[in-house]
């Protein structure tokens, strides 16, 4: 009799356990169906106006429709996708870079993309650069939000510690930052390669006073082939839209879909 009881009581919980289980991976589903997602626009790769919402929005969207999942783009500054990451007004932000700040905050997804990044200057301008001493006195145009690296985060903390080193000048995007320096309001700009290319291209053909041929970039690259990556929160969701993202990119690259 008691051993009776004993495999009731055991089959009981057995199934009370699945029920519970199932309850709990259908309501992660469900509360995962549609993600939203927060991005500039960066040439190519994402923007409203490009065919599919850009190249790796497209790859995003394919990703997670190997798992089911939708995704919705918001379009914001650079800037304020992290501001709304952080304040969960969206699941998550592309494509960012990694750097120990945003690690501390932040989790990233399997990369998404590679981005070279160039020093642009004026032609007629003596200008070429090895290490940050070379930026020493100079009005640097920067994209707010944007990072560049190794070479980025070290001139920030010499002028943190001097002020006097070289200036900053932040904007929202970085078609001010090409237009200030082809009319010598700025001696430098930190521009991605296909981002500049295109948009060198568009003043050339929108602005009739706009020359193209004076703006040049140093030879050698700020960030050469760096990876891009999906960001969200470091926290419960943000792990788990994390992880289906990348079940769905591993799904996709099986597929033969993509390489």
């Amino acid at each position: 009799m008691m051993n009776h009881v004993r495999i009731h009581n055991i089959r009981h919980l057995v199934i009370t356990a699945v029920i519970l289980m199932t309850v709990f991976y259908e309501g992660q589903i469900s509360h995962a169906e549609s993600v939203v997602l927060g991005s500039g626009t960066w040439a190519l790769l994402t923007g409203e106006d490009l065919p599919e919402q850009g190249t790796i929005t497209k790859l995003i969207r394919d990703a997670y429709a190997m798992v089911n999942i939708t995704v919705e783009r918001k379009e914001l500054p650079w800037k304020r996708v992290l501001v709304e990451i952080a304040n969960l007004d969206l699941d998550g932000g592309y494509p960012f870079g990694k750097t120990t700040k945003r690690e501390a905050k932040f989790i990233f997804s399997d990369p998404i993309g590679t981005a070279t990044r160039y020093i642009y200057y004026r032609k007629g301008t003596v200008f070429d650069w090895k290490t940050v001493d070379d930026l020493e006195g100079l009005r640097i145009g920067i994209v707010r939000g944007s990072v560049f690296g190794a070479v980025h985060e070290e001139l920030q903390q010499r002028i943190a510690a001097d002020p006097t080193f070289a200036t900053i000048e932040e904007v929202a995007e970085d078609i001010q930052n090409i237009q200030k320096l082809e009319m010598g309001r700025i001696d430098i700009c930190f521009v991605e390669q296909n981002q500049s290319n295109l948009l060198l291209s568009q003043l050339a053909k929108n602005e009739s006073q706009f020359n193209p041929d004076v703006i040049l970039h140093a030879p050698k690259p700020l960030m050469s082939e760096s990876p891009l990556y999906l960001m969200f929160r470091n926290d419960k969701r943000g792990i788990y839209l994390r992880d289906l993202f990348n079940q769905g990119l591993h799904k996709l690259k099986m597929s033969h879909k993509i390489r």
